[in-house]
């Protein structure tokens, strides 16, 4: 896309203009609002579901811990008992073990975690106890409309900041990461989503509080 600004950090071509002095990049003291913190939860839950839908072992262990916390009124075992019961009457082995598997794949991706209480909550468990996944949350994590757009302003060039992108953004370009975020917040995140840039291994530290990291 040409209209798409290329800022890549290991851009080495010179030039025989003077050196002028480029805009230093301040830090940003400023802490994540309730609304960027429960954006982030909702970017976790939506990450792990996709991650663990298809794992072998989670799956495994979520129908043995099902099975286990039935056995309790609350939890309704009489009406598990008669699914069962009918499952056992009406199906042959294999299309209770694909039942089975519907059914874990339909828990992961839709249900909010024990007695639907809190989604993030169920899924910070598995950050925390399934090896790597927290990780690769953080590995493949990538600035979009939907998880950026709760920051401020501040916020924004906090992330701006802490990631390299705003110094990188000026040494393409002097003055270009202000340009950036003196207008709009819209036109901020714009200029953010429309700019190549390397985030890898980067995430926001709220997101990273969240993962306990």
């Amino acid at each position: 896309n040409d209209n798409k600004s290329n800022i890549d950090e290991a851009d080495t071509e010179t030039t025989s203009a003077p050196v002028e002095t480029q805009e230093t990049v301040e830090p940003v003291a400023c802490q994540p609002s309730n609304v960027v913190i429960e954006s982030h939860k909702k970017e976790l839950v939506d990450f792990a579901r996709n991650e663990l839908k298809d794992n072998e072992l989670f799956r495994l262990s979520l129908a043995v811990a099902c099975v286990t916390s039935a056995h309790s009124k609350q939890r309704g075992f009489n009406n598990v008992g008669k699914i069962a019961a009918e499952l056992a009457s009406t199906k042959t082995k294999k299309e209770i073990l694909d039942e089975l598997s519907k059914s874990i794949t339909n828990f992961i991706l839709t249900s909010d975690g024990a007695d639907n209480a809190n989604a993030f909550q169920f899924y910070e468990l598995a950050f925390q106890s399934i090896d790597g996944l927290a990780d690769k949350a953080v590995q493949e994590w990538q600035p979009s409309k939907d998880n950026i757009s709760s920051y401020t302003i501040e916020g924004l060039k906090q992330l701006c900041s802490g990631s390299g992108f705003a110094q990188a953004a000026n040494k393409h370009a002097e003055g270009s990461f202000k340009i950036m975020h003196t207008g709009k917040k819209t036109d901020f995140i714009k200029s953010i989503l429309g700019t190549k840039f390397n985030w890898q291994k980067y995430a926001p530290p709220a997101l990273l509080t969240l993962l306990k990291r």
